[in-house]
């Protein structure tokens, strides 16, 4: 798997909350699944909560989405 550096943009509710600079392989969910989930419990989000979050994942520095993963 080539793993590439990406940007992942974290919207809740459709309104932006962060972008995080990813180092991953784009075609693994999972990773990204685990990216996106492990940014929510640290930032203390109630896993009740969780649903309201969705990721877009972009090659970095590019409006090139690769990805879009929920928890």
């Amino acid at each position: 798997m080539a793993r590439e550096a990406l940007e992942m943009r974290i919207t809740r509710k459709g309104r932006h909350e962060v972008t995080l600079g990813v180092d991953a392989d784009p075609r693994n969910i999972g990773e990204l699944r685990q990216v996106l989930t492990g940014w929510l419990d640290g930032e203390g989000w109630d896993v009740g909560r969780w649903g309201e979050f969705e990721a877009t994942v972009f090659a970095a520095g590019s409006s090139r989405r690769v990805a879009r993963v929920r928890p």
